[in-house]
């Protein structure tokens, strides 16, 4: 199915024809949640302040972004619309889950935002942690939120049940004016194998699967997420059966 898959992804992400209405994409990393609204026909323009996430965003999507480091000082173009995902690492279980005393907490920039752009609808999205050991910080954020005039509405959404072969839970939160619901799960689920297709059991000569920082960083996410099939030991077993020669295999 892999090239099947990649056929209908493509399908699915090309822009539709434009909408008048106008996002705005702030922390924007690498243009993952404005590739969604592209797809739909909005036109968007991004602001983060990685120079490699920037041209990435850039060169996969018809739209600009702004290479910049947002403030609670930063002055907006007018939109109709507002997302974003304010830094995640103060809420996820591979940082220290600081909160609200991490510096790299965005949300009091992503709530400035709203307070003057005034957008018809917004969307953050953020790992699931915020609601849980950072519950009380997501209520004040959504308190602050709807005192503007939103309806606001929170939900983890798992990525798996909306054709994306990944088992990922993310915290979405929309504010809006009345009317809006969360997308329906789909009635099935595409796997890691379906999408690949071949590519799954295909090894280019000399390929690397992950940099030693890699291992770390994933080990580490492992222990702390409670991971019930360690990925280490599935790549070791994978490794050893497919390339014995060059790994060792108890």
């Amino acid at each position: 199915m892999g090239n099947q898959y990649i056929d209908q992804l493509n399908t699915m992400l090309m822009p539709k024809s434009l909408s008048s209405l106008r996002v705005l994409d702030l922390f924007a990393g690498c243009g993952g949640l404005a590739l969604g609204f592209e797809a739909q026909g909005f036109s968007t323009y991004g602001f983060e302040k990685d120079a490699d996430a920037v041209q990435t965003y850039i060169s996969n999507l018809a739209q600009p972004c702004e290479k910049k480091r947002l403030t609670m000082e930063t002055k907006y173009p007018e939109a109709d619309i507002v997302i974003g995902g304010p830094p995640c690492q103060p809420f996820s279980v591979g940082g220290h889950q600081n909160g609200v005393v991490d510096p790299r907490d965005g949300f009091p920039i992503f709530i400035k935002a709203i307070e003057s752009i005034r957008p018809k609808l917004w969307v953050f999205e953020n790992v699931r942690g915020l609601l849980y050991q950072n519950k009380s910080y997501l209520e004040k954020i959504i308190a602050q939120l709807a005192t503007l005039g939103y309806v606001v509405d929170a939900k983890i959404l798992n990525a798996a049940h909306y054709g994306v072969p990944q088992n990922r839970e993310r915290l979405i939160v929309v504010g809006h004016q009345g009317g809006y619901k969360f997308p329906k799960p789909l009635n099935y689920q595409v796997t890691a194998g379906d999408a690949l297709g071949e590519m799954a059991t295909t090894t280019p000569s000399g390929c690397h699967f992950l940099t030693a920082s890699m291992d770390t960083y994933v080990a580490k996410y492992e222990k702390a997420s409670c991971c019930r099939i360690p990925r280490d030991l599935v790549l070791q077993l994978y490794l050893c059966y497919h390339r014995p020669s060059s790994h060792e295999c108890s």
